[in-house]
């Protein structure tokens, strides 16, 4: 994707600043409600991939606006998704996300808060298996809510600021995607190497109760 904005002169002006900004004054005010619900949507139906989406959202309102819009529709998803697990169980999950999920079971309070938090900030973990998966554990909705929105602020706030810097500075884009590949790929290797946020311990924990 970055390479073809900086090959093609065309493809950028396709989506250039001027473009986008007249398809959000077409759809008027109901335009960040109109993305909110498409973030909320491709969290509760797994296969819908929400990164592009931020991009795109960042594209449109720039990344500090986008950041609110984005992470205000994925936490309106995680929290749908929450509320489909606690209410109907794994097999509405399977309808969802097409798969068997297992969240951690007998896993403390504080633990089952720590693994949230760090799912939200390692970009490789899903975050609607996390969502439907906290759904099942005994993890209070507020502190699901409070530390999914904190956790996800940060790759948030990257993704949109990635699609911002499409439009006008490709090769800035091509940094910034790099940065993100990096770390995308890095940065679960650190929390393995350096346990970071005691996921060992979690899982452990974990282990442990369902042997029991």
């Amino acid at each position: 994707m970055i390479t073809a904005f900086i090959a093609v002169p065309e493809l950028r002006e396709l989506v250039s600043k001027d473009r986008l900004l007249k398809v959000v004054e077409a759809a008027g005010p109901a335009a960040p409600l109109v993305f909110i619900a498409a973030m909320a949507l491709a969290v509760v139906v797994s296969p819908i991939p929400n990164v592009p989406i931020s991009a795109f959202i960042g594209m449109m309102y720039g990344p500090w606006a986008g950041t609110l819009i984005a992470s205000g529709g994925a936490i309106v998803g995680a929290v749908a998704a929450f509320g489909i697990s606690r209410r109907f169980g794994r097999r509405a999950i399977a309808v969802f996300t097409r798969r068997q999920v297992h969240f951690c079971d007998g896993c403390s309070e504080r633990s089952l808060t720590l693994l949230v938090l760090a799912a939200r900030l390692i970009p490789v973990v899903s975050f609607d298996i996390v969502s439907y998966g906290a759904g099942l554990s005994r993890m209070p909705f507020w502190k699901f809510a409070l530390w999914s929105y904190l956790g996800m602020l940060p790759w948030t706030w990257a993704y949109t600021t990635f699609g911002a810097t499409l439009i006008g500075t490709p090769i800035l884009a091509s940094v910034v995607g790099a940065v993100l590949g990096v770390a995308v790929i890095g940065l679960p290797a650190v929390v393995r190497r350096y346990d970071l946020f005691g996921l060992r311990k979690i899982m452990l924990e974990d282990g442990a109760s369902k042997k029991e």
